[in-house]
């Protein structure tokens, strides 16, 4: 019961303080905070905590592989967007590349993490490069009040969902099925609708800066987990994410600064 209870308490936190940045700052930024382990961090957390940490470290290695599907999401959405199709037509197609890459991951042996990180890390720069350029974006909208609810209820639900039939769908289906952009989707989705598809292109190309945040902190936490155990793995994995994603921030604020101003005018 604690544990539930903590899932129940920390996952909103997370996901609601995230939301608030992104309407502050833009889908730019948003893309990059929804890029940090927001959803698969706390469930390996649970997981280890709950089924150890040989298990975890398993989840880990899968959720990594999962990043090669979500650079296969971000650029679907981005160019689809780009082409002018509507918010629930590349969302069903970016959300089938999701599928896709996932569904072969799944059927091959993944290799260890010093060859499986190098071939994540290549992906995002070529996810950088295949994504269509960011344009300013000058309209705001106002969320419905039911957003952040919305988006806080789904976020919460995935996490508790995952952990308790993780047992049962394995480590690797866990790992996979954990990074699918939930949250990301909800996000993107009405940046789509309010912004079109120059606040989409901003959204994916800040959430592929923010998933060097994340490399790192999947990197740090599957090799310290092993042997420094879950309090010192996860701490590590921390520090090691905010060093990076603070390098990532500034090399996104430096490369697409006016782009990330103009944007700013979205709320996502």
């Amino acid at each position: 019961m604690p544990i539930l209870a903590l899932k129940l308490v920390l996952t909103p936190i997370l996901i609601g303080g995230a939301s608030l940045a992104a309407r502050r700052w833009g889908p730019a930024v948003a893309g990059a905070l929804v890029g940090m382990p927001l959803t698969s961090g706390p469930v390996a957390f649970f997981v280890a905590v709950e089924q150890g940490i040989p298990f975890a470290t398993e989840v880990g290695l899968a959720v990594l592989a999962g990043g090669l599907a979500l650079c296969a999401f971000a650029i679907a959405y981005a160019r689809l967007a780009a082409a002018a199709l509507g918010p629930f037509g590349t969302l069903a197609a970016a959300s089938v590349a999701y599928v896709a890459v996932s569904a072969a991951l799944g059927t091959v042996q993944l290799p260890p993490l010093p060859l499986l990180v190098p071939v994540v890390a290549i992906a995002l720069v070529l996810t950088l490069c295949l994504l269509p350029p960011t344009t300013a974006v000058h309209r705001r909208v106002t969320p419905a009040r039911w957003d952040l609810p919305a988006r806080i209820l789904v976020g919460t639900s995935l996490i508790v969902i995952l952990t308790t039939v993780a047992p049962i769908l394995g480590p690797r289906a866990s790992g996979l099925i954990s990074t699918y952009p939930v949250y990301l989707s909800t996000l993107t989705f009405f940046a789509h609708h309010q912004g079109g598809g120059a606040s989409v292109a901003a959204m994916q190309r800040g959430l592929v800066f923010g998933l060097f945040g994340w490399l790192a902190f999947w990197t740090a936490l599957l090799t310290l987990l092993p042997v420094a155990g879950v309090g010192a793995g996860f701490g590590g994995a921390i520090v090691a994410a905010f060093v990076i994603q603070g390098l990532s921030l500034r090399v996104l604020g430096s490369t697409s600064e006016a782009v990330i101003r103009d944007a700013g005018e979205v709320v996502p």
